[in-house]
């Protein structure tokens, strides 16, 4: 394997690692929301909007992933009339 290659690899799974740390802390925040009970009413939750995505083949599955958490974050106890 060539010295290029391994950087390459290197940097993806750094970029995978930080992709994965964001969603781990969303994650734990969607927990605790669902736990407490606190983002009733229709109140908004502030929660981190997703990284804006580019066009990496890698990173897609990670950005719908952060999308959906973020959309279910923010629509949690609003009525579906508001949320269309």
């Amino acid at each position: 394997m060539s010295q290029c290659s391994l950087i390459n690899y290197k940097l993806l799974a750094q970029q995978q690692q930080k992709q994965l740390t964001t969603l781990q802390a969303q994650l734990q925040t969607l927990l605790t929301v669902q736990e407490t009970g606190s983002c009733g009413g229709g109140a908004s939750t502030e929660v981190a909007k997703p990284q804006v995505f580019d066009k990496t083949p890698e990173k897609v599955l990670y950005f719908m992933i952060a999308c959906k958490l973020y959309l279910r974050m923010r629509m949690k106890g609003v009525v579906v009339e508001k949320q269309i």
